[in-house]
């Protein structure tokens, strides 16, 4: 949806919506559509040298007491006083687990990147960082393309628009790219295992683990 270039000036100072966030900050709906075939392993290699096989993948709606409780209508469920744990952890450590892998084995990640502030939460969110660390991963670049763990380098949603619905599985293209080498420009050098993050209204999250 964006094909250009920002300064950090235009971001700066594109008018304030939520302080400390700015609309540049914010990602904007638009139209869109993705597709996948899923089908068995032998049955894909009828068709191609370079199957991606699922991992994992982990659904759940956000518990009263945390912030994504009620995405979409107020947060009202947020509790300021206790920490529970987060519809993203949650799914997160079930993803690992099931798919056999940690987050330090993951070569990129695409996740909920709806406002700038949600990249850096969902960092810590999905373990690739201690809680109170997200800025640091950006800060030492550890989250571009050459750095230890690439996330949303297709631009994410902050660049290519919420398509809501398909903004999911829009995720999924764009790993199953990179993990079979066809990303171009933007490709992960040798990308072996993707994770995709998505979570919406009433606090409907999924975590996806993909593996070439």
């Amino acid at each position: 949806m964006y094909q250009k270039e920002l300064t950090m000036e235009e971001i700066m100072n594109s008018p304030m919506v939520c302080y400390p966030l700015r609309l540049l900050m914010f990602c904007a709906p638009d139209d869109g559509a993705a597709a996948a075939i899923v089908c068995s392993k032998d049955i894909a290699k009828k068709y191609t040298t370079k199957p991606v096989t699922i991992a994992s993948v982990q659904t759940g709606v956000a518990p009263y007491g945390t912030w994504q409780a009620t995405a979409g209508a107020g947060d009202i469920g947020h509790s300021s006083k206790i920490q529970n744990t987060e519809i993203t952890t949650t799914l997160a450590q079930k993803a690992y687990e099931t798919a056999g892998i940690g987050p330090e084995d993951l070569d990129l990640v695409e996740l909920q990147d709806t406002d700038s502030a949600s990249e850096i939460i969902f960092y810590e969110e999905l373990g690739l960082c201690k809680p109170g660390e997200g800025g640091r991963l950006i800060d030492e670049g550890r989250t571009e393309i050459g750095g230890d763990i690439p996330v949303s380098v297709s631009g994410g949603l902050l660049s290519k628009g919420e398509p809501t619905g398909a903004s999911a599985l829009g995720q999924i293209v764009e790993v199953t790219w990179q993990l079979r080498g066809d990303a171009g420009p933007r490709q992960v050098p040798d990308a072996k295992v993707g994770l995709c993050h998505v979570t919406g209204a009433g606090g409907n999250s999924a975590v996806t683990i993909l593996k070439r």
